[in-house]
């Protein structure tokens, strides 16, 4: 996100508070460490057995994780301010 805010045009007049966290998630670090999480989950995945049901219960909680981020970048959008109850 950090980085592709850093390219685009309409940012440039934002208001600074925001320059840190674009630098931090748009750096170099913070790259290279979603690299290797995305090496590290991706490995994992493909050495799990479908049949097992920690499969369903991942993939209930990645589309969980989803839907929240979802919901965090739409609610500026559209003034949501509901967010799902997931106490279970």
């Amino acid at each position: 996100v950090g980085d592709v805010l850093k390219r685009m045009p309409e940012t440039r007049g934002r208001p600074s508070e925001y320059d840190r966290w674009i630098q931090a998630y748009g750096g170099d670090d913070f790259q290279a460490v979603v690299k290797r999480y995305k090496a590290l989950v991706e490995t994992a995945a493909r050495r799990l057995d479908l049949a097992d049901p920690l499969h369903a219960t991942l993939a209930s909680n990645f589309s969980t994780a989803l839907h929240l981020e979802y919901l965090f970048w739409d609610q500026p959008l559209n003034h949501a301010v509901a967010w799902p109850d997931l106490r279970s």
